[in-house]
This record gives structure tokens, C-alpha cells and sequence, in this order.
């Protein structure tokens, strides 16, 4: 990046305000706050042709994060997947449920199983068709703005940790609250940028990885695009997540590198990479808000 590209003027895509700074660069790409409303986002963006190389099979083995899962009761994502199931039945017992960015649908099997009735979206189309025809699930391989969604025809939408990829997400919200009944209600997590745990790893925090995330939301920021947008949060909450030790690892070595290879080492000699923990660091937020 030139000292020019990143001096670039930027408009916060969140509130539409012009009070924006050059927070950080990391991994070469800008990254921009917005002292109005909180976001930070990259600017300027990733190329459609570097994003589309993103999503391939290489991604979906990154860390082994769905290794298990072809094996569901052995998998972390699977109990992760029960959670948020429940969370979503809090508010809408039963009805349609579209998943965006679903992945290889381990989520909408799991909605399946409760009585919903499921279809996802994933722009990786490898991952697309594996939840197609392992899963035999209704998944469009595309993007949520090029997707095809009847006015009016869910009663839940999902997102799981997906929304800090998208490129736009105000379009993406709009898009959906059109697809969504009267009264129905969008479920989503995402990371938390004003936790205590972003602001104490700063530039290493885990989920600050340009290109695959572009926005980092607080709830502040969160509460304001979907007010802008005519939805009426509902709940806000931080949760834990499952995942296995060879997982936590990874993600360690992407933000503090070879410093964690003792450790990683040590892990793999006593075997125990595939041991499940639930983490909660706080700095995830999951968000149900209802169609105003």
C-alpha cells in the first residue's frame, strides 16, 4: 500500500459520517475508526477478484476448524451449532430459516433437526455444494447480493460469525429485512471491537484479519446500522464458544507467530490437539433483533 492509498478519504459505510482516521495498517491493509459511531473497516477494500480467491477448499481446512465435521457429535461447531439453535428459539419457536454464509451447513442441519424449515447461502462454492449433497440442504452458492430472496419469506435469518466479511453490509441488512415476514427476526454474532479483550491484544487481536474481515463492529456501532435500517434490538449478548485445542493454537500462532511454537509443540507431544474447550474471551457479540 502506498502512503497515498492509505490517505485515502473515508466515509464510515456505518453512520455515513466524515469524522474517520487511519486506525492501524495489518496484513498491508488499512484500517479506519470512525470517532462518531465506533466502526473500524477496511478502506479501501480488497479487490473482487482477491476476495473471490478467498472462499476456496484451502479455507474451510484453515485450522481445522471443520474437520469433524462429517462427524457431528465429535464436533466442537456441532455443540456450537445446539447453542445457537436454542438462542434463535427463544424468540421464533419454528417457521423458515435461511443461514447466510453457511459454509458446509452444519447449523442448518442442526435447525433441521428442530423443526425448521432451512435453506442457506454461501458464496464458497465449494463448501456450497458439500452441504448440498452430504447434507441434502437447499444452498445457493452466491453472494447475499446477488441472492434471489422472495419479499416477505422468512421468519429468521441467520448469520454466524459472517457479517464482518461482507463487503457491504448496510446493503446486506437491507436486502434482508425485505426477505424477512412482519415481526421476523435477524440472529447474527460477530466480533466486538470495544471489549475489553480487543482493546488489550490491539493490532493482535485474533479477529482482526484483513482481507477475510473487512468490519469490526461494537455494540454501539451494531445497535446504530440496524436502528438505521428498521430493526429493534432484541438481545446483545457475549457467549462462549467450542473448539478444539488444535484450533486455539492456530489462532494464536496468526496473531503472536512463532512465539507460540513451544507451546504448540507441546500440545501436539501430549496429544491432546483434539480435546474440546469451551473460550469465551467477551469479545464476540451475538445479536437477535426483530423486524420493526
Amino acid at each position: 500500500m502506498s502512503d497515498k492509498t492509505v490517505a485515502l478519504a473515508a466515509q464510515c459505510p456505518g453512520c455515513l459520517g466524515n469524522s474517520t482516521k487511519l486506525h492501524v495498517i495489518k496484513n498491508s491493509y488499512p484500517i479506519h475508526r470512525c470517532s462518531d459511531c465506533e466502526l473500524l473497516f477496511v478502506h479501501p477494500q480488497p479487490s473482487k477478484e482477491e476476495l473471490g480467491k478467498l472462499y476456496s477448499a484451502s479455507y474451510f481446512s484453515r485450522g481445522d476448524k471443520y474437520a469433524a465435521a462429517w462427524d457431528p457429535k465429535h464436533d466442537p461447531n456441532w455443540l456450537n451449532d445446539q447453542c445457537k439453535v436454542e438462542l434463535v428459539k427463544r424468540w421464533c419457536s419454528s417457521g423458515t430459516l435461511l443461514d447466510v454464509g453457511c459454509a458446509l451447513g452444519g447449523f442448518l442441519a442442526v435447525a433441521k433437526e428442530h423443526g425448521f424449515e432451512v435453506e442457506g447461502v454461501e458464496i464458497g462454492k465449494y463448501a456450497a455444494e458439500q452441504a448440498r449433497t452430504r447434507l441434502h440442504i437447499k444452498v445457493t452458492d452466491s453472494d447475499i447480493y446477488s441472492a434471489e430472496l422472495a419479499p416477505e419469506s422468512y421468519d429468521v435469518i441467520t448469520m454466524w460469525d459472517v457479517i464482518e466479511h461482507l463487503t457491504d453490509p448496510s446493503l446486506a441488512f437491507k436486502k434482508i429485512i425485505r426477505a424477512l415476514r412482519p415481526k421476523g427476526y435477524v440472529a447474527f454474532s460477530t466480533g466486538d471491537v470495544s471489549s475489553a479483550w480487543a482493546r488489550l491484544t490491539g493490532k493482535r487481536w485474533q479477529l482482526l484479519t484483513p482481507p477475510q474481515h473487512l468490519y469490526f463492529f461494537s455494540q454501539r456501532s451494531m445497535s446504530g446500522l440496524l436502528k438505521r435500517h428498521s430493526f429493534s434490538v432484541k438481545e446483545i449478548h457475549h457467549h462462549g464458544k467450542w473448539v478444539t485445542v488444535a484450533f486455539v493454537l492456530f489462532k494464536a500462532q496468526e496473531s503472536f507467530g512463532r512465539t507460540i511454537k513451544p507451546l504448540s509443540t507441546a500440545i501436539r507431544w501430549s496429544g491432546l490437539q483434539n480435546a474440546k474447550i469451551n473460550i469465551n474471551l467477551g469479545d464476540i457479540m451475538t445479536v437477535v433483533a426483530q423486524k420493526s
